[in-house]
């Protein structure tokens, strides 16, 4: 047997919590390339977690770890003295860990030894991340066309039987937040009301965040939870109602814009129908976010020049308005 598959390596790591002792971790490493697992318990989103490993070589012969690479930046590993491990000596390697996101996790962190392109072996962080608060709060919301106005629902529960909230510690970030309305609060649950006001010119999207403090066992912390303001009102044409005249070469010059929310410089197009004929689709690029110029020039073969009157109707990609009109001799 090569003398790599014969290393004997004992692991200890150790897992630093500040709520009771910490669990030990115990594995032989027999071949070149194996994964030892290191799974954690009780873990909570953004909890700072600490952990030791003890690397002692049982073999009659030296190994040097040349680097330990984690697999993530949220993972920071650095080996405490000499790399170079004599027999029966041992080196210790710290490894801090911060999980931001709830759920199952795998973050492996490799070692090297000096010269070797593959790793010797890997210590796998596993665990599962628990989010201390339920919260019910949408992720966007679209002010009020006419009084360019919205409230949305905010529910708070608390996960764990040591997180506390207060009301009070919440605080809403964005130019549309207009006011917190608590209607029950403890500190356990919280539910209230986030209300948000602009105005015509106010932005098409604006992002806002709900920031909320709160407590546990392991210490304080802060949450940001993004709302995206969306100020979208519905498509309309200026003017309401078109009047054709058609003049002595047999066209008609349409001239009138579009208001609602658009990518400024984007071209776009636009169609326009009567009933289930096409009048015609245009190409546009919006010099403004909120209007855009249409023209366009009408003749004999239009399907609507015998039509005395109707409703054209004007579609984008997303949204469409109709627009009656009547041909004046």
């Amino acid at each position: 047997m090569p003398a790599l598959a014969r290393l004997l390596f004992w692991l200890i790591a150790t897992c630093c919590f500040d709520d009771g002792p910490a669990p030990e971790f115990q594995a032989d490493l027999i071949s070149s390339g194996q994964s030892i697992p290191c799974k954690l318990e009780d873990l909570r989103v953004g909890k700072a977690i600490v952990l030791e490993v003890r690397i002692a070589n049982k073999l009659e012969e030296p190994i040097e770890i040349d680097r330990v690479e984690p697999s993530c930046g949220c993972t920071v590993a650095t080996i405490d003295g000499d790399k170079k491990i004599e027999p029966q000596k041992a080196l210790t390697v710290k490894m801090s860990l911060k999980i931001e996101d709830p759920g199952i996790f795998e973050k492996p962190v490799f070692f090297y030894k000096k010269g070797a392109d593959s790793p010797l072996f890997a210590v796998k962080i596993q665990g599962n991340a628990h989010e201390q608060i339920q919260y019910t709060l949408p992720h966007s919301v679209e002010l009020d066309p006419k009084t360019y106005s919205a409230t949305v629902d905010l529910e708070l529960k608390a996960l764990f039987d040591d997180v506390e909230m207060d009301a009070s510690k919440i605080a809403v970030v964005g130019d549309a937040f207009e006011k917190f309305s608590v209607e029950s609060a403890d500190a356990k649950q919280i539910v209230a009301k986030v209300s948000f006001r602009g105005n015509a010119k106010s932005p098409a999207e604006s992002q806002h965040m709900l920031r909320m403090a709160f407590t546990d066992k392991y210490g304080k912390h802060v949450r940001d939870l993004p709302i995206l303001v969306r100020n979208v009102p519905p498509l309309r044409a200026a003017p309401r109602k078109l009047t054709l005249v058609k003049q002595a070469d047999q066209t008609v010059s349409v001239s009138m814009v579009l208001l609602g929310v658009f990518e400024k410089d984007k071209e776009m197009s636009i169609d326009i129908r009567h009933k289930d004929q096409s009048v015609g689709t245009f190409k546009i690029t919006p010099a403004s976010d909120r209007l855009v110029s249409v023209k366009f020039t009408l003749d004999e073969k239009s399907p609507i020049w015998q039509v005395p009157s109707g409703v054209l109707k004007f579609s984008t990609a997303s949204e469409s308005v109709e627009v009656p009109f009547v041909f004046q001799e």
